[in-house]
């Protein structure tokens, strides 16, 4: 799908292509597009570019993104570019998508569409060919990054490439001012918009300056760590679970022991060693949860023997807690609970009865007191998980009386909740979730095969239900970011050592199950040093909490240590 050459033959201009399948700037090749987006917009649109990009392998999304803002000035729609012509309706835009105006006057229907500018021949055999869905952002977006991956593949000046993997290692190396970043520069001029060197219908040279600027304003608009800082977890250490990161790195671990009581341990410095075992006091029927204000207070929360919430939290980030638990009130909880962070800081914590309904309440005000329960119109045979999305919705995912997995999600950040909806499966076991580098949520579950399953967000949905890998599991699985942002998860093998899969990029699939050794007895948990390095915890055939380690980010594991205590489950 290469882009055009021109020229003028009886007064009416041709175009002409090296692909069978053309791209088409909306100005002159020489010039980038101007739209009327704000920088905020412009943001937003190359938030959207990073994602796909990655989801597809691509780490360097700036060059992607430098590609739209040529052709288009990252528009989308019509209304955002007024002097183009007016293409298909796109749902996104509210009315006309943008098309191309160099290629002729607009009652011909043949000008690229939306912000890559896609373009097979008229306006219908573009949606012939790349989809309906071009006129829409995300679909547009995908479409185009796929294109520039084959132009990099098949244009005369880039290597001979033996597998797709070697594309995008070429692509993610093409850092600006490398020598990667020239020949791609030039694959774009030549195979993304057809002006091949030498051409006298344009200008190669000029077209390669025209797309350095687009590449040039958004490095300059947003800044290197924008483009290339590694992804952030998202607040993924934030949530509930039994592993908590205090405010000055140090991790944090809570547990329920044999004698009931609830205790935890730390690490003396972040990323370090760890301390004895403390006792934190209380009697629980089941496993704590812990998350962190915002304020920096960690914050212990259980269900006790009369049903009912309690919790108990730092006087200050990092220090002393206060002394009795408070209770939060509820008469007839069970089992575990699930604790969230809002993007405004406010926790929020779901909780299910003996019957299985599904409660939540949250903090009235940052690291302040509590709503009282509120029923969230659900009932589940397992405890829910709750995850947030990259926006900051929280996103809540039960078992629900079918055996399905169900999910509910804030319809604005911190804000109210949307209906249950079903993502289908059966399930063996409470679900799971985790947000990935890329911006997408990933659902897990035990399958009634013995086979660990993942659904994760698209930007069309969700895709279907797969496996991971080949071997049976025994427990609930936990997925945690890694420092490049790929989800890694880990789950107790039917032989008791703990397994781990990993995202081959951020946004991709998982692949084989490999096993960490060990000898478990409880589901696992992940927490994140300070350093980066993920962390795993599970209880050991001796009642001892086990745990091993990165060697370095999103590197390799070592052995497995004991921490000690005498725990009961985990």
């Amino acid at each position: 799908m290469r882009a055009h050459n021109r020229w003028v033959l009886g007064g009416v201009l041709f175009l002409a292509g090296c692909g069978e399948s053309e791209l088409r700037s909306v100005s002159d090749e020489q010039s980038t597009a101007e739209s009327s987006l704000s920088v905020s917009q412009k943001r937003e649109r190359s938030a959207i570019i990073k994602r796909a990009a990655l989801s597809r392998g691509i780490t360097n999304a700036l060059l992607v993104a430098g590609i739209a803002h040529h052709e288009s000035g990252l528009a989308q729609c019509w209304a955002e570019a007024t002097w183009s012509c007016q293409g298909p309706h796109s749902p996104d835009c509210g009315g006309p998508v943008l098309a191309g105006s160099a290629d002729g006057p607009c009652s011909w229907q043949q000008g690229g569409l939306g912000m890559f500018q896609l373009d097979s021949g008229t306006y219908w055999q573009t949606l012939a060919a790349h989809g309906q869905d071009v006129v829409r952002v995300a679909g547009n977006t995908r479409a185009g990054v796929e294109i520039i991956i084959e132009k990099v593949r098949v244009c005369p000046n880039t290597p001979r490439f033996g597998s797709r993997e070697e594309v995008l290692d070429f692509i993610n190396r093409a850092l600006p001012g490398t020598s990667e970043y020239e020949s791609f520069i030039t694959a774009m001029a030549w195979c993304y918009n057809g002006c091949a060197p030498g051409y006298t219908s344009c200008s190669h040279s000029a077209t390669r300056s025209a797309y350095q600027a687009g590449v040039n304003y958004l490095l300059n608009a947003f800044g290197y760590d924008y483009w290339y800082a590694p992804a952030p977890a998202d607040g993924w250490e934030l949530q509930g679970g039994r592993v908590a990161q205090n405010s000055d790195g140090r991790m944090e671990v809570f547990a329920r022991f044999e004698d009931g009581s609830l205790r935890h341990t730390w690490q003396e410095e972040p990323s370090g060693g760890w301390g004895e075992w403390g006792y934190h006091g209380g009697a629980l029927p089941a496993q704590p949860t812990a998350g962190r204000n915002q304020d920096g207070r960690l914050e212990a929360l259980h269900v006790g023997h009369d049903g009912a919430l309690y919790t108990r939290f730092q006087l200050a980030p990092s220090g002393g807690w206060s002394g009795d638990f408070l209770a939060l009130g509820g008469e007839e909880l069970t089992g575990e609970l699930a604790l969230g962070q809002n993007q405004d800081g406010r926790l929020e914590v779901f909780a299910r009865t003996a019957e299985g309904a599904l409660f939540h309440q949250w903090q009235v005000e940052p690291n302040g007191g509590w709503s009282g329960w509120r029923f969230m119109g659900a009932h589940t045979l397992h405890p829910p998980a709750v995850a947030r999305n990259q926006d900051g919705r929280l996103e809540v995912f039960v078992r629900g009386l079918d055996d399905g997995m169900w999910h509910s999600w804030q319809l604005e950040p911190s804000g109210g909740w949307s209906e249950w909806r079903s993502l289908g499966g059966v399930l063996a076991s409470a679900p799971s979730a985790a947000l990935d580098g890329a911006g997408s949520l990933s659902a897990f579950h035990l399958g009634t095969d013995g086979r660990l399953y993942v659904r994760t967000q698209a930007d069309w949905g969700w895709t279907g239900w797969e496996a991971i890998g080949s071997r049976k599991v025994a427990s609930l699985a936990v997925a945690a970011q890694n420092a490049d942002g790929r989800l890694e998860v880990f789950v107790r093998g039917e032989d008791g050592s703990l397994l781990h899969a990993w995202q081959h990029w951020p946004g991709s699939g998982f692949g084989e199950l490999y096993s960490l050794g060990g000898f478990i007895t409880s589901p696992p948990a992940v927490g994140r040093n300070s350093d980066g390095r993920l962390e795993a915890f599970a209880r050991g055939g001796d009642g001892a909490l086990w745990h091993l380690w990165q060697m370095e980010p999103s590197g390799g594991w070592g052995g497995w240590a004991s921490l000690g205590g005498s725990l009961d489950g985990f």
